[in-house]
């Protein structure tokens, strides 16, 4: 059975040459989640915030093209992520890098929070043709001329592209989500004997597991 993958979206909606999405696809089933973090986007002027609406809209409908589905929530990262994680049962988070200073601090603790608690955390390179540690001066000093910044990056390869999202792509569906909720709470079931679900839940749950068991 393939593992669950969670695909963290930070506004690189696009289904072609996304690092994260590609991996996750080949490796395991995704679940694509983007977070509105109030203390990102409070900053935010309106012209931002009117291009982040159609932007992430577009990106929703791509995703729902090839039959998957763009989770969106709203609050901080560290809980919705971990809510998500006990969820779906996933034991991985992949996500494209970013560069500004507030995000490569925040991304840092969460890889070390999450490491602590045993989730793989994998990130790739998705924003820039050259991340910015990569081609500094022979004494390590960042260039402050683009002109030699530009000569110095000639000598450096671009990464390659990565092909684009297809149907076939194994995303975990809404429905999936709700199975494998069941499912956690059947398997607490069969160990302790009792289950804390009611009415139509419960049918479903025992409709599931009848198929599973």
């Amino acid at each position: 059975m393939k593992k669950t993958i969670i695909v963290w979206i930070r506004k690189d909606f696009r289904l072609v040459d996304n690092p994260a999405l590609f991996h996750a696809a080949k490796e395991g089933m995704v679940v694509p989640v983007y977070i509105h973090d109030d203390d990102e986007e409070s900053s935010m002027g309106s012209a931002s915030k009117w291009w982040l609406h159609h932007a992430l809209n577009d990106f929703k409908t791509s995703i729902e093209k090839i039959e998957g589905t763009l989770i969106i929530k709203k609050g901080n990262p560290k809980d919705v992520l971990q809510k998500l994680i006990h969820e779906t049962n996933a034991q991985d988070i992949y996500w494209n890098r970013r560069y500004e200073p507030h995000a490569l601090k925040r991304d840092k603790e969460l890889q070390a929070f999450f490491s602590e608690q045993q989730i793989n955390i994998r990130t790739f390179e998705g924003f820039l043709l050259h991340e910015p540690w990569k081609i500094k001066k022979e004494n390590g000093d960042p260039y402050k001329v683009f002109t030699a910044y530009y000569k110095a990056s000639q000598k450096h390869a671009v990464s390659s592209t990565v092909k684009k999202l297809l149907p076939s792509t194994p995303f975990l569906h809404r429905l999936n989500l709700f199975q494998s909720q069941i499912w956690i709470c059947f398997q607490a079931y069969r160990g302790m004997k009792r289950l804390s679900l009611r009415g139509t839940l419960r049918n479903k749950a025992l409709l599931i597991a009848s198929k599973r068991f």
